[in-house]
């Protein structure tokens, strides 16, 4: 419920653009972007098994919905763990 929320309510969730920041066999991240709100990067871990996530470029947010409900309205910065088959929301600063 928090996410189909977050989603009517933000542009880049809704019409944004769509940019890969990373994916295989184990993860996948994106951006969303829209010149009419915040980005935000989309980070899933598509296995059952403890996952990490380092990115070229510094994304620094706040997360904003997660499948771990303790996560949410944490800070992420640089390297990111995801649990087996967790997602997080994160609103770019």
């Amino acid at each position: 419920r928090k996410l189909i929320a977050l989603r009517r309510q933000e542009p880049a969730l809704k019409t944004g653009s769509y940019e890969r920041v990373f994916a295989d066999r184990q993860g996948l991240a994106y951006l969303r972007k829209s010149e009419a709100g915040d980005p935000f990067l989309i980070v899933l871990n598509l296995t059952h098994r403890p996952c990490y996530f380092s990115f070229k470029d510094p994304y620094r947010g706040r997360i904003e919905v997660a499948t771990a409900v303790e996560l949410e309205n944490t800070r992420m910065e640089g390297t990111l763990c995801l649990s087996g088959d967790e997602g997080i929301v994160v609103r770019l600063d």
